[in-house]
């Protein structure tokens, strides 16, 4: 999530001995056309099968639906269809409780990430003193 932003979040090999075996490798070792991380997946190749040596790379991607049904759903609920919900102020009601019933109800499988930007809109107007 953080790099569909822009933001780098991860924590870099900063190890000196480390970054000293970097800069003394010929640049043919960490380089060779667009082949990427050459160095790291030769020591490793060993170890890891061919398919998920050579995968292609994927995103970090965050459970939100099956956490909005699950260990979310009161905390889902109490925000989004309570008396004291800020976003109905600003948005139609029905709309925004048929967007959450239909995926507590399983009918829609992919409202969790509307429903959490309205979420970050409810937080954000509480915080505001909506």
């Amino acid at each position: 999530m953080s790099m569909a932003h822009g933001l780098e979040v991860r924590s870099p090999l900063l190890d000196d001995a480390l970054v000293d075996l970097a800069f003394s490798l010929p640049r043919h070792f960490k380089v060779r056309g667009w082949t990427l991380q050459r160095v790291p997946k030769e020591a490793v190749s060993d170890v890891l099968p061919p398919e998920i040596l050579h995968r292609r790379k994927r995103g970090f991607g965050i459970p939100l639906n099956r956490w909005f049904r699950q260990d979310l759903r009161s905390y889902v609920e109490g925000m989004l269809t309570s008396s004291s919900t800020r976003v109905t102020r600003l948005l139609r009601p029905d709309p925004v409780h048929d967007l959450v019933a239909e995926h507590m109800a399983g009918r829609a499988v992919n409202n969790g990430e509307a429903i959490w930007t309205l979420l970050t809109l409810e937080v954000f107007l509480r915080q505001e003193g909506w």
